[in-house]
């Protein structure tokens, strides 16, 4: 490891990764790890890993924490998109100011006041939480059906025992308010009840019986053509779910 990024360290342009011009380990902070071992990295630390054979294999398992540049303008572009073109800052009963080009206090504070009961909205809020923290991370981790499914052939196999199951890859969160609830997957938010917003969003195989929540034909569907949910072949191979 070597220690706490700075903000401003130099970083390899071009790619999608950030990978640092220069790196340098910090006295005692290198380990090897053997079969089953796990290194946690607190975020934020410089890092880097070799292999030590040619059959070894890693796996890294990372955690979705957007930085506030991300987040505030994710969320304000999930918001703009909703927004009335006639909500605009006005200067309606406002004085003149004192000097002409001048932006007074008076004028800030009501843009300020705009910007902010705009943005201030906990169910928006927690809306966009639940799409921006379900998406994909890669674009090809979720694959719709290229042939979409009939709600009647999907509960005709669920009847047939076969069971359903969450994609590699796909995302299921969900969130009961006042406004009522919402299932979020892969981005995309469904409102259902709240038994079944909790009974999609565990990874336990799907069966026949769910059917029987309210609206969870529908949305079973649904979710099975946008490739978050999947029956697999006979002998359980991902490569063969559909």
């Amino acid at each position: 490891m070597g220690g706490r990024l700075r903000e401003d360290a130099p970083i390899i342009s071009g790619i999608d990764l950030r990978i640092l011009k220069e790196f340098t380990v910090e006295p005692d902070s290198d380990w090897v790890l053997d079969p089953g071992d796990m290194l946690y990295l607190p975020p934020g630390w410089a890092h880097h890993g070799v292999s030590q054979s040619d059959d070894c294999m890693t796996i890294s398992v990372g955690f979705r924490a957007p930085s506030a540049d991300e987040a505030i303008t994710s969320y304000a572009d999930y918001l703009g998109e909703q927004l009335p073109a006639s909500k605009r800052y006005s200067d309606a009963g406002m004085a003149p100011a004192q000097h002409t080009g001048e932006l007074d206090d008076a004028a800030v504070e009501r843009m300020r006041q705009l910007i902010m009961s705009t943005l201030d909205n906990p169910t928006q809020i927690a809306q966009w939480f639940g799409r921006v923290m379900t998406q994909p991370k890669y674009v090809d981790q979720v694959v719709p059906l290229e042939t979409p499914l009939t709600e009647t052939a999907l509960v005709a196999q669920l009847q047939e025992g076969e069971p359903l199951y969450h994609m590699p890859g796909s995302r299921f969160a969900w969130r009961h308010d006042a406004s009522g609830t919402t299932l979020f997957v892969d981005g995309d938010g469904h409102a259902c009840s709240p038994e079944l917003a909790q009974r999609l969003a565990d990874t336990a195989p799907l069966y026949a019986d769910e059917l029987e929540l309210d609206g969870a034909a529908a949305l079973i569907t649904q979710l099975v053509n946008t490739g978050s949910l999947g029956f697999m072949g006979d002998e359980g191979d991902d490569d063969e779910a559909y």
